[in-house]
């Protein structure tokens, strides 16, 4: 493994972004490959979907040491391969690893419940794929996927270097930003008249809202919460396919995601917000001091990160990891103001380096107010947050979870 042959990170299409380079898939691959290739593991990111309608330098020798790729490309996502003077139809995967026998790596950006379809019908888990998951408890669904224990790691996300020569707290243009999207979330009635209609049993889909709910509140992890949901019903989930378990839990994570983050936005109804997404009608009217910027690429959010004093960020369900509007508002100086969860609670206090903030969010307009006032202690807090940053929560300090599947770092 060597500079001159690099391993590769396959980033998807952004479908906020209709493709653009600057979608979060290849920033984050880019920012990834560069950690790796600090590490020792010389790797490029690879926009197959832009950089080239098919995979011949790829295949060229010497083939890549190892590739990478945010959440799974489809098998049926073809490209034409010309392999000496003849050109065939092949996917990226036929082509690294059935045919060459390159490692592959599916980093998941996603719990695995909704990619299981894809786990299933192409047999992951038989076809020599590596997973690196979110949480630790994905494990659990990737298994009874079919993919063994020992191509499973758990891998802590990071975020780049921290801006060496941020703007001052007190310069920057924008108070509180959030980057994401709302939609609108049915009442118990409508959900359950939407499920029937899609062949969810009644009985069923009372248990998605009753699991929904209890993730909402307590914070657990989403198929455990969805199994003791079942058991409250007297429903055995054994009875489900693997497909439609993985769906129920799905259905149940969606939800419970969404009505989450519309309790922590209006939380701040009162604060001068800037959005940067797509937000229903009703969700604006709550907000008679936000601004609504509409969709932007990922890209454009970091240079908006740069002019910002407060990022936003709820985290149900991610438990033992961190979410990118926490590592990249602090790679460009900007405070985190987020839940509290345990990977975050170990290594930040509330109020000295981060605001934390907690379902259900009584506190969270004060401590907004209280930071914004006082331009002093909110640069002092970014201060502090700064050395733990960088020390604990670059790409750089988090690869090493992927060295399992990866050849020997160089040096």
């Amino acid at each position: 493994m060597t500079a001159d042959n690099p391993g590769r990170f396959v980033s998807f299409v952004d479908g906020y972004t209709g493709g653009s380079l600057g979608g979060y898939s290849h920033t984050m691959s880019t920012d990834i490959a560069a950690a790796l290739t600090v590490a020792g593991w010389p790797c490029v990111p690879f926009a197959m979907w832009q950089d080239s309608r098919n995979l011949n330098d790829l295949i060229a020798e010497p083939r890549p040491p190892f590739v990478l790729n945010l959440n799974m490309l489809p098998f049926d996502w073809g490209f034409d391969v010309t392999i000496g003077d003849k050109t065939q139809r092949m996917t990226i995967y036929e082509v690294l690893n059935r045919n060459f026998d390159v490692p592959v790596t599916v980093v998941m950006c996603d719990h695995p419940v909704h990619l299981m379809g894809e786990l299933i019908k192409y047999d992951y888990g038989a076809n020599g794929f590596n997973f690196a998951v979110l949480e630790p408890g994905d494990i659990f669904f990737l298994k009874r996927a079919g993919v063994p224990r020992d191509r499973i790691v758990h891998f802590p996300w990071g975020g780049p270097p921290p801006d060496p020569s941020p703007k001052p707290f007190a310069d920057r243009a924008y108070d509180i930003v959030f980057h994401g999207s709302v939609g609108e979330i049915p009442n118990d009635a409508t959900y359950l008249e939407q499920e029937a209609n899609a062949g969810v049993p009644p009985p069923i889909g009372r248990t998605i809202l009753r699991a929904a709910e209890a993730v909402v509140e307590q914070d657990e992890d989403v198929g455990q919460t969805f199994l003791a949901a079942c058991a409250s019903e007297g429903i055995d989930p054994e009875s489900f396919s693997l497909i439609q378990f993985s769906y129920l839990v799905r259905a149940t994570d969606v939800r419970a995601r969404a009505i989450r983050r519309e309790r922590f936005l209006s939380a701040f109804a009162d604060q001068p917000v800037h959005f940067f997404g797509s937000y229903p009608d009703a969700f604006k009217r709550k907000f008679p001091r936000a601004t609504f910027h509409g969709t932007k690429t990922f890209a454009e959010i970091l240079e908006i990160k740069k002019d910002a004093k407060i990022s936003l960020c709820e985290t149900v369900n991610w438990r033992h990891n961190v979410h990118l509007r926490v590592t990249y508002a602090y790679a460009n100086g900007c405070l985190a103001a987020a839940e509290r969860n345990i990977r975050l609670a170990g290594d930040f206090s509330d109020m000295e380096n981060i605001v934390f903030l907690s379902h259900p969010y009584a506190d969270a307009g004060e401590k907004m107010r209280e930071v914004l006032a006082d331009p002093k202690r909110g640069q002092a807090m970014i201060d502090a947050a700064m050395p733990i940053y960088e020390e604990r929560y670059t790409w750089r300090r988090t690869v090493a979870a992927l060295a399992p599947f990866l050849p020997p770092a160089a040096g």
